[in-house]
């Protein structure tokens, strides 16, 4: 089951990638935790994948520069 509905399993969730079952946006960057694994690349438990100080999501939909790297520029 997905019971927060954002593309991943329950199980996969708590198991592999770290993050909440019951919340979409584990890591609270805007971005669903099922389209940063299987979409964008990016850390669903972590709103900085790039350590660059921007979000991930702030990264792709209002800067729009490369999550997974630091240096990029729009």
């Amino acid at each position: 089951p997905d019971f927060d509905d954002d593309g991943l399993l329950d199980g996969e969730e708590a198991d592999v990638y770290n993050t909440d079952p019951v919340s979409n946006d584990s890591d609270f960057d805007g971005l669903f935790d099922g389209d940063e694994v299987l979409v964008y690349g990016t850390g669903p438990a972590d709103s900085d994948t790039d350590d660059d100080g921007i979000t991930d999501g702030d990264e792709l939909y209002v800067y729009l520069t490369d999550p997974l790297d630091p240096d990029s520029h729009p």
